[in-house]
């Protein structure tokens, strides 16, 4: 095995699948949201099994516009402290406020029944059990079939860069509820009630209503164009994720379930991740705690206690976790962790 490989914690798979879908927008004329657009909504609900999707320009406007279709002002939204800021902040940009809540160690999600409104992340593809009323479901590391069948809470999903399918950039709101869908499908495009030059085809004439003052959300046919792609391609990319996870689990001892990252846990991390970049490997740490950020000093309580999250905020390092990783260099990247961690310095959660 080779002691010089060079591992980035992320590669982005594509082939020559995404390069012709892309020209073939290029040459249609049409880039802006359109037919594609349409086509990407209605397979990306049927595979999670909604009976509508929104496809806007990230996660981050699915958060805003979910949080903003509930039609709630100056509530307060659980949401957990351990997630990207996105989360806890699209809450507060939508006129709520926020109480951060503790994860469980092992699954790092927030559990139990909170019966109050909450906003749940699925941390690193691990299914949230935590419940509320009403809840939004921060899906950005989780695509799983059928995971809105039935579902009552409305669902963001995101198809950025580091994401199991990716479009570069962009979003998925999901529901059930076709008031939320009618809502959602003007807001995304300034409240008007036709979207734009689509609607004209079936409908001539002119003359439009602007509905309400909404926001300009949508994203594009390009974007459109490698998500039908990439989901198609998701049962492959995430059995090839599996094997890997797998395999991490067995050489560390642990029981990791999530196909997004792949954490794990050491008593000094800043040495870790020197020692790994020095070994040719680039890791990452998902998240430091929101509650610990000064952008929200004035949102939270400041004596507040979140032991779970305060425990893994300090010790979670995450691992290469892609389907372009060959064997050899997953199996390169188990042996620097135990040479770097000696095995018996690698935390159990």
């Amino acid at each position: 095995m080779s002691e010089n490989l060079k591992i980035p914690f992320l590669k982005i798979h594509f082939g020559q699948e995404e390069k012709r879908a892309l020209v073939k927008v290029l040459e249609s004329g049409w880039w802006t949201a359109g037919p594609v657009t349409l086509k990407f909504e209605e397979k990306f609900a049927g595979y999670v099994g909604a009976k509508y999707a929104v496809f806007v320009s990230s996660a981050t406007e699915a958060l805003f516009l979910a949080l903003k279709a509930l039609q709630l002002r100056n509530v307060t939204f659980r949401v957990p402290s351990l997630t990207f800021t996105a989360s806890a902040g699209e809450i507060i940009h939508s006129g709520n406020k926020i109480e951060f809540i503790d994860v469980d160690k092992d699954t790092i999600c927030a559990s139990g029944d909170y019966h109050k409104p909450l906003l749940k992340v699925h941390f690193g593809g691990n299914y949230s059990l935590a419940q509320g009323k009403p809840v939004i479901e921060d899906s950005a590391h989780l695509v799983e079939k059928n995971q809105c069948k039935n579902n009552p809470n409305i669902v963001c999903f995101s198809f950025a860069y580091a994401k199991n399918i990716t479009c570069g950039e962009g979003g998925m709101v999901a529901t059930n509820d076709k008031k939320i869908y009618d809502w959602l499908i003007k807001a995304r495009f300034f409240g008007i009630n036709r979207f734009g030059l689509l609607n004209n085809r079936k409908h001539p004439d002119w003359p439009y209503q602007v509905d309400f003052l909404g926001w300009k959300s949508n994203a594009t046919e390009f974007q459109a164009a490698l998500g039908l792609v990439q989901l198609a391609k998701l049962e492959k990319i995430n059995k090839r994720r599996r094997k890997i996870v797998n395999y991490y689990n067995r050489e560390f001892d642990y029981q990791w379930q999530g196909l997004h990252l792949y954490p794990i846990f050491v008593k000094e991390r800043s040495k870790f991740l020197r020692a790994m970049i020095r070994a040719g490997i680039q890791c990452s740490v998902h998240y430091i705690p929101l509650h610990w950020m000064k952008a929200y000093q004035p949102y939270c309580n400041k004596k507040i206690s979140l032991p779970n999250t305060e425990w893994l905020g300090k010790h979670l390092v995450t691992l290469p976790l892609y389907p372009d990783l060959s064997d050899i260099q997953v199996e390169y990247i188990v042996k620097n962790v135990k040479k770097i961690v000696k095995n018996s310095s690698l935390l159990k959660i």
